[in-house]
């Protein structure tokens, strides 16, 4: 398996790592600033199963608005996300590595998928207010969901934290839909 982590936070913008690790204070950040459309992955590159969610807070009250729009995520890009919100990976908050995320979602993604078209976003508040997030994708899924297309992701994620308009169910789904439009170009 050929995975990694990108970190793209403004505390470490140069990692060049495959599991995207972002903030709050990244959004400011340019999101589809290309106009050129991506190709779906096959659907032979990733098998649907009925793992896409695990939200171990209790935020999500009803996670048929959320399993919709990562449905169109799927639709889109032909790659089946599975969300992880959490406010601890292996014990760690806020001081967890990227090499520590990545071992851990390397062994999560291996536990949910036998292929490698996949993607697992985490969304881990480990204070009020204080969040990390991962992207971690199979190589298959890394064709489509390249260095740019997992900025774009993180970048909705950060910039849609603070719309208090938003339920949370609204705001991962919000994700979701929109980081599926702006990656493969609408």
């Amino acid at each position: 398996m050929c995975i990694g982590i990108t970190s793209i936070s403004p505390k470490n913008p140069n990692n060049s790592k495959n599991v995207a690790e972002s903030t709050v204070d990244s959004q400011e950040q340019a999101v589809g600033s290309d106009d050129s459309e991506m190709i779906k992955l096959t659907a032979e590159a990733c098998i649907r199963n009925d793992k896409m969610l695990e939200d171990s807070l209790g935020w999500l009250t009803d996670t048929k608005e959320v399993t919709s729009a990562m449905d169109y995520f799927y639709d889109k890009t032909g790659i089946q996300p599975y969300l992880l919100i959490c406010d601890r990976i292996d014990g760690k908050g806020g001081e967890i590595t990227d090499a520590e995320a990545e071992a851990y979602l390397d062994v999560l993604y291996s536990s949910l998928y036998a292929d490698e078209g996949h993607m697992i976003f985490v969304f881990m508040e480990y204070e009020e207010s204080e969040y990390i997030t991962f992207l971690y994708t199979g190589s298959d899924a890394d064709s489509l969901m390249d260095g740019e297309a997992k900025e774009i992701f993180l970048t909705h994620a950060d910039r849609y934290y603070t719309d208090s308009s938003l339920s949370d169910e609204a705001y991962f789904a919000k994700i979701f839909r929109n980081s599926a439009d702006d990656i493969m170009g609408k």
